[in-house]
């Protein structure tokens, strides 16, 4: 494929990530405003048990694939492997779906029903068949529908999800329309012969490829642990309206994220291709002038949405006042994604340098230092300290991962941009405040 037609597909792909995100955020906007916190907690830690399966369900199974797919040396060999990858997400899927129910069964929250916690956990098994799909298709160059298996799945069940809610407003409605929604797309691209199914069973090979995955559930527990996971934790040490705000307020503001990605997206190809010609320093320059860009943008995106927020949530009323005071840790969360900028910086080094040992290495340990970090942070301030260690464990990744890269690749993060950034978020602390607002 032309470098031309890979840019525009990554876009594409970008695109409908946006889609996928602002789907959910709209979800998300409604649900906080017309359902109590105690019941919009419930459905945050639903939704950590959907992406925790949605994490686990399919961990390791591409990288998997990608590093054995230059060893097939016919189209049967390809698709082969490819079955074989789904046999292979049966079983991950399967212990990941024991273990979240095992895990949640010990911490005990009352506020999970047992009928909303398995559709939560059915729900993001089939995104992450879906995701699987996508990147199998991709790999196969069918970007047509690799595309539909990453958006319209995710998205119908979504808009389902919201439907359901809609007819009976209860947070199991929501999980019951988005399985029925996910589940059925996702059915109908499998009966169309869109999907690679497995055919033959070779127990032997699938075994010893799980041994194989333990690196990659490493990585992926930081990565949801990061996020939403964290609704867990929160849940488990404080009362349950803490984590409705965390859930409603990472939601905001992870658009910067998705700024993040539908950047990467858009630039790793072209990064790729300097590098690979030789021209590391162009390719440094270009990276640090983007990754800066990125943290202003990012800064400028949250020094309005901080400034906003009371009056937004005022305008638009119901429970959504409950958020409106939360400036300041909306503030502490939009820094932690300036913050990963570095990361991003770095990443597409280790990537195009085929030094991903290496930077699964980064990962574990800056990860296990950030979340430790973020969970006494928890423990000893309070609330508050759900939002510095979220900064917290941020700042270690993207540390750990620019000294890391520093040393063989004299990497320097536009550290001026990112201060840029960081003080245009501040400065939406000093926007007007509506009366009264509510908590």
């Amino acid at each position: 494929m032309q470098l031309r037609q890979l840019v525009l597909w990554s876009g594409a792909f970008a695109l409908a990530s946006g889609v996928v995100k602002m789907a959910y955020m709209g979800l998300v906007a409604v649900l906080a405003a017309l359902l109590p916190p105690g019941n919009f907690a419930a459905f945050g830690m639903l939704y950590a048990a959907q992406t925790a399966m949605g994490t686990y369900a399919g961990v390791g199974v591409q990288e998997t694939v990608i590093g054995r797919l230059s060893k097939c040396k016919s189209d049967s060999d390809r698709d082969i492997l490819f079955r074989e990858a789904q046999r292979l997400f049966g079983l991950t899927a399967g212990l990941a779906a024991v273990i979240i129910l095992a895990v949640l069964h010990a911490l005990d929250f009352p506020q999970l029903g047992k009928l909303s916690t398995l559709l939560a956990i059915f729900l993001g098994g089939v995104n992450a068949a879906a995701v699987l799909q996508s990147a199998l298709n991709r790999l196969h160059g069918q970007y047509s529908v690799a595309l539909c298996f990453a958006t319209a799945v995710p998205v119908a069940g979504t808009i389902a999800g919201l439907g359901a809610f809609y007819i009976e407003k209860t947070v199991d409605a929501v999980f019951a329309g988005g399985a029925i929604g996910s589940g059925a797309v996702f059915a109908y691209l499998v009966a169309r012969g869109r999907a690679y199914w497995p055919r033959e069973r070779r127990k032997e090979r699938i075994w010893q490829q799980l041994t194989g995955l333990l690196p990659f559930i490493g990585i992926a527990t930081f990565g949801w642990a990061g996020g939403y996971g964290m609704a867990i934790a929160i849940g488990a040490l404080f009362e349950p309206v803490e984590v409705a705000h965390y859930t409603f307020l990472i939601t905001v503001a992870s658009v910067a994220q998705l700024v993040a990605t539908a950047l990467n997206l858009v630039w790793a190809p072209r990064f790729y291709q300097l590098i690979l010609s030789g021209e590391q320093h162009t390719a440094e320059i270009h990276s640090r002038r983007l990754y800066g860009g990125l943290s202003i943008v990012i800064g400028i995106v949250a020094a309005v949405s901080v400034g906003s927020l009371p009056w937004v949530t005022g305008a638009v009323g119901g429970n959504l006042t409950y958020y409106g005071s939360m400036r300041m840790e909306l503030a502490l969360l939009f820094i932690g994604y300036i913050l990963i900028a570095p990361w991003w910086h770095a990443q597409n080094y280790f990537l195009v340098r085929n030094q991903g040992q290496r930077l699964m290495k980064v990962v574990v340990l800056t990860g296990s230092a950030g979340i430790g970090m973020w969970i006494v942070c928890m423990m000893i301030l309070g609330p508050v300290g759900i939002y510095i260690g979220f900064i917290l464990q941020i700042a270690a990744k993207s540390i750990g991962a620019w000294v890391a890269g520093r040393r063989t690749w004299k990497l320097r993060p536009s550290w001026g941009a990112i201060s840029i950034g960081m003080a245009l978020v501040m400065l939406g602390l000093l926007g007007p405040i509506p009366i009264p607002v509510g908590r």
